[in-house]
């Protein structure tokens, strides 16, 4: 039997470290529920936990939940590929992304005694997930009543200046807004695509889908990741079917596809034409060049 939000004692609230999720935080805590909050560290999203603080000042203790690894990233990768709710300008299904995250709160809410899940949602912040419509999608999908103290409150639309005076009054630091998931990165959009469709990122790679020049080469399923500097020539290296970086020279890492010699020759070529500059070798793979 679906639990009733006014019987609701233990909340478990996602909570990404920005100043929604940080106001949520402090609204509930007012209110007298016991949380804990929940942090996802997804694979294409680069942040780190942050209002670390807020959450020792008020006696919330942080759960993190790394779906950049093991089964939850194959489930993730799985909802990537065919999202029931569609793409926004790049690769990233935010709607879906959302419904994966309320699915896994939920698992863990249920095993830790949790009665209710909170958000920052606030409605019309964000057309990809946070329409009425969608946040009223998202609340049928939850088996546990799921709350948004933001939106209690009355605020609504993509300005945060109702947001920002309430942090004043609260006397609550944050953030500046900053890069997020780089699946929304339009100019990614290919190279996530081709990356996914052909079942190349796992686990083990997902670190080279961050960084370097992308190239696919279809005929032999040959994917090349080119180091454009010392940081990314240090993520690159350490791979076994890699080619180690020297002066001028770039990293270049190579999945084997379906000839592994062919696939290390690809590399030497490539690493030539980028150490030399050579524009004619460049052009020539640049027609399989994921942006």
């Amino acid at each position: 039997m679906r639990i009733k939000k006014e019987e609701v004692a233990h909340i478990l609230v996602l909570f990404s470290g920005g100043l929604d999720s940080r106001l949520a935080i402090k609204l509930l805590k007012k209110k007298g529920y016991t949380l804990t909050a929940l942090f996802f560290k997804l694979p294409f999203a680069s942040r780190q936990p942050t209002g670390l603080d807020l959450l020792k000042e008020e006696g919330v203790n942080l759960h993190i939940l790394n779906c950049a690894r093991g089964e939850r990233l194959e489930a993730y990768l799985d909802m990537l590929k065919k999202p029931r709710f569609g793409r926004g300008k790049g690769y990233n299904p935010c709607l879906d992304c959302k419904l994966f995250m309320i699915d896994q709160a939920a698992d863990f809410a249920l095993q830790n005694g949790h009665q209710a899940i909170a958000t920052g949602e606030v409605p019309g912040q964000r057309p990809m997930s946070q329409t009425r419509k969608k946040m009223n999608i998202l609340e049928k999908a939850s088996p546990l009543p799921l709350i948004r103290p933001l939106a209690e409150k009355g605020l609504q639309g993509r300005t945060r200046q109702g947001q920002m005076k309430m942090a004043r009054h609260y006397r609550i630091s944050y953030p500046l807004p900053a890069g997020g998931c780089l699946l929304c990165e339009k100019e990614l959009k290919k190279r996530h695509q081709t990356l996914i469709a052909h079942d190349l990122i796992n686990q083990h790679t997902l670190p080279l889908a961050m960084v370097g020049r992308h190239f696919y080469l279809p005929s032999s399923n040959t994917w090349l990741v080119v180091g454009r500097n010392k940081e990314e020539n240090d993520v690159i290296e350490p791979f076994s079917t890699a080619l180690p970086s020297d002066k001028g020279r770039p990293a270049v890492y190579y999945h084997c596809g379906l000839y592994p010699e062919r696939a290390e020759q690809e590399a030497l070529q490539i690493q030539k034409a980028y150490q030399n500059k050579d524009r004619q070798g460049i052009a020539y793979y640049s027609r399989w060049k994921l942006e």
